[in-house]
């Protein structure tokens, strides 16, 4: 039958094609139950009206092809079915954020620990800001923190998370009064690293000069962090 007619659609199969839609990689099963705040025979309900069009892979759930989220958020088609692709990765980045501080003492990387710095990456200007308004001093803390549990690990999963999150938060704290500047500093010297790392030269190069830079308006050329951007540099 047709999902739209069943009583369920707008109270519980939308709201789920809409974490499915925006979640970077399939989503577990027991968090989608938790941002959902389903209750009772809620998960049923939500499930049985998509039938075949959600597949269960372990104790995870994802759309059962790509071009269904495709069609699910296309803005030119606008069809009854349409989801609102930036609604759905700004309601996952506000469902996470307050699973993360507990989820960072770990040793293994987790679902919330990898789409943080996806969903970061794919927020326009507009949408970053609007993502910071809440709270963001708070917010930047805990991004900070991710990317310090990051760091901990030496692959290339772990560089390209890290190269998400720090791009992110330079170009935040570039948008920041002059009192930001060692944080904005801070994190350029990061994502210097974390390219050269990956073999990224030019670029490495451009944001650690830049770290130099402000490093050594900022905290002089005596000081231990300017020193060791420097000797990153050499």
């Amino acid at each position: 039958g047709d999902p739209l007619s069943h009583p369920s659609w707008s109270s519980l199969c939308y709201a789920f094609l809409e974490l499915l839609c925006a979640s970077p990689e399939p989503l577990p099963q027991t968090l989608a139950s938790r941002l959902l705040n389903w209750k009772g025979q809620d998960r049923l309900l939500a499930l049985r009206p998509l039938g075949s069009l959600v597949k269960q892979e372990g104790d995870t759930w994802r759309l059962c092809h790509r071009s269904l989220g495709e069609w699910l958020t296309d803005t030119n088609l606008l069809h009854n079915y349409w989801i609102n692709l930036e609604d759905g990765r700004s309601k996952l980045l506000h469902g996470l954020l307050p699973l993360l501080s507990g989820s960072l003492t770990v040793d293994i990387p987790s679902y919330i620990h990898r789409a943080i710095p996806e969903l970061l990456s794919l927020l326009d200007a507009q949408q970053s800001s609007n993502f910071l308004e809440t709270n963001r001093s708070e917010i930047l803390r805990l991004l900070g923190m991710l990317g310090d549990f990051w760091e901990r690990f030496s692959n290339v999963r772990a560089w390209s998370m890290q190269e998400k999150l720090f791009s992110w938060l330079v170009s935040q704290f570039e948008c920041m009064p002059e009192i930001y500047v060692k944080d904005r500093a801070h994190y350029l010297f990061k994502f210097g690293n974390v390219l050269l790392n990956q073999g990224k030269y030019m670029q490495a190069v451009e944001k650690l000069q830049e770290a130099n830079d402000l490093q050594l308006a900022v905290l002089g050329p005596v000081h231990p962090v300017t020193l060791s951007c420097q000797r990153s540099l050499s």
